[in-house]
């Protein structure tokens, strides 16, 4: 990322300890996934629609619980093993509209 600050990290492992997801099907992997999508200060709620940085989120093959949306920033990207396939799986008690959502981003159906 050109205009990223040093340091910054495109490619995340969500199994990574930085962000800590199990990838079990037991544990909830909501907030570390969160964690590796908006790490860095990315453009997220209340963005003007414009990003300097972008991510790619890797998701090693296993079971992903959620109990809330994962929040897909703008020029994020999800990808895994095409061989070995990640799941992500939304709990029983899961609250919110998708598994994967960008509403953060809309206000009442406008784009703000």
């Amino acid at each position: 990322m050109p205009f990223a600050e040093s340091g910054y990290s495109v490619f995340r492992n969500i199994k990574d300890s930085k962000y800590g997801a199990k990838g079990d099907g037991v544990t909830d992997d909501t907030d570390a996934i969160n964690r590796a999508i908006t790490d860095g200060n990315r453009c997220g709620e209340g963005c003007s629609g414009s990003s300097t940085k972008g991510a790619l989120i890797y998701f090693p093959p296993g079971k992903y619980l959620v109990r809330r949306p994962l929040v897909q920033h703008f020029f994020t990207q999800f990808v895994g093993d095409p061989n070995d396939r990640a799941v992500i799986i939304g709990s029983s008690d899961f609250r919110g509209i998708a598994v994967i959502d960008s509403n953060k981003y809309m206000d009442g159906g406008i784009l703000t």
